[in-house]
């Protein structure tokens, strides 16, 4: 059964196994990910009816051994669903966020104006930089060229290095702010950060240190994609887990005691601990929408996503909704080729924009509209 919601001006239909749809949707572009994980061509088990299909792969992963089998498999697909060759784009890097993010909007403002309306797109989000996906769904918000998304995600089962360990990244992280999600600052006025934690705990928690917010909202993949998956993000990120528990509790004491009105106990109102299973991004948008409903009024919002890929889109979707909240990107000196296999589970998610059919200032004026109850 599809998951089903309603977030401001976005719809939301979610399904957990794929190919059991039918009939196949229809989409008029899809954007293919050729990476270095063989998940990036689980798509090809996806019923679909596609128009045009643009396949972006990046030199560095043409060296992995998979790769060449992820291209060929998306290639066969490209041509069965479409009956035409695919669109190949090739970028030296994973890390060329902006070339990539600039030529997918332009070539889908083309097809858009081509097709004289907005259009509806597929996007595998499974073996892609959030930053690309994310920038490339708010961009479409501000734009109206995208009238509904539709965001495909395969799970996978990742090897561990010797230590146990299933790093992704290898140096420090450089936060930055996600294109088209960087919210309006305003000094005066308290930080609050929601993290999303994955395997790399030491680093999240170093993000807390570098923001220095006055509350944070820590969610946790639970469940995962697999049991171990769940205990091991919580033991990843025990340290951080337990340092939000302790405000929690120190801010239930406060709130008890005489001075529980003051500013010091409302400071610490929206540290909290949330959750919502790794794949689901209709759940996960659903939990991050009822947890930041607490924040405090005019708070300047910061999203960070470092777990599941189907978490950050539900932040964009989040940041994008709130014209004074960003999101942000942890960016990598590099990535680390980790080995990995689809275990046979993927995700749908439809998200229809109902303001793509609106006029240019009529989006900016409904965007304003829905973030007003912030300063209320």
């Amino acid at each position: 059964m599809p998951i089903c919601s309603s977030f401001r001006h976005f719809e939301l239909t979610g399904w957990s196994n794929v190919t059991s749809l039918a009939p196949a949707l229809k989409y008029d572009v899809a954007i293919l990910f050729a990476g270095w994980e063989l998940r990036s061509a689980e798509i090809d088990r996806l019923p679909a009816q596609i128009t045009r299909s643009i396949i972006v792969s990046w030199e560095e992963a043409e060296k992995e051994p998979d790769h060449t089998q992820c291209i060929e498999r998306l290639c066969a697909y490209a041509t069965r669903v479409t009956g035409l060759p695919a669109q190949m784009l090739g970028f030296p890097a994973m890390r060329d966020f902006g070339a990539t993010i600039s030529k997918l909007a332009d070539l889908l403002s083309v097809e858009s104006a081509r097709l004289g309306r907005p259009l509806h797109v597929l996007m595998d989000i499974s073996n892609c930089p959030e930053i690309i996906t994310m920038a490339l769904l708010a961009w479409s918000v501000t734009d109206g060229t995208v009238a509904q998304w539709t965001t495909f995600y395969a799970e996978a089962v990742y090897g561990a290095d010797a230590s146990g360990r299933m790093e992704f990244t290898r140096g420090e992280w450089n936060v930055l702010p996600v294109p088209g999600l960087h919210g309006i600052n305003n000094p005066a006025s308290h930080t609050a950060l929601v993290l999303g934690l994955g395997f790399e705990g030491l680093k999240a928690r170093q993000i807390i240190t570098q923001l220095q917010p006055d509350c944070v909202c820590l969610l946790l993949p639970d469940p995962g994609f697999i049991p171990d998956y769940t205990k091991k993000a919580a033991e990843e990120n025990k340290h951080v887990l337990a340092m939000i528990r302790g405000s929690i509790e120190a801010a239930e004491v406060f709130a008890k005691s005489e001075l529980g009105d003051s500013r010091l106990g409302r400071r610490f109102v929206c540290d909290r601990i949330i959750s919502a299973p790794a794949g689901d991004l209709v759940t996960t948008l659903n939990v991050l929408a009822e947890a930041t409903a607490h924040f405090p009024p005019n708070a300047n919002v910061l999203m960070v996503p470092t777990g599941p890929k189907p978490h950050a889109i539900a932040m964009a979707l989040l940041a994008a909704s709130v014209e004074r909240w960003t999101a942000l990107y942890r960016n990598p000196e590099r990535y680390v080729i980790r080995p990995s296999a689809a275990n046979g589970q993927s995700w749908i998610t439809t998200i229809r924009d109902r303001a793509a059919v609106l006029s240019a200032s009529q989006r900016a004026e409904l965007h304003a509209t829905q973030s007003a109850w912030l300063r209320e």
